[in-house]
């Protein structure tokens, strides 16, 4: 799956970067150019003791996706 979300640069301006998921049995890799926050945050979450015991590859990815689908409603509400 390939996407191209939009993230905020440091003068606000937002910028468009592509995201590639390869999923692959158990394993998930994203490929990125820049720093997303849905990214962070999940990285985030993933790191606390316990958090990503019982947590698919499946399920990471479309969390990730949701993550950014949610992002970008939040930037065109703004519009």
């Amino acid at each position: 799956l390939h996407s191209f979300p939009t993230r905020r640069s440091s003068d606000l301006a937002p910028v468009k970067t592509p995201v590639l998921f390869v999923l692959n049995g158990t394993a998930l890799v994203t490929v990125r150019f820049i720093d997303l926050r849905p990214f962070a945050n999940a990285i985030e979450r993933m790191s606390r003791p316990g958090a990503a015991a019982n947590v698919s590859a499946e399920s990471l990815m479309l969390t990730l996706i949701e993550a950014m689908v949610d992002r970008l409603a939040d930037a065109l509400e703004q519009v």
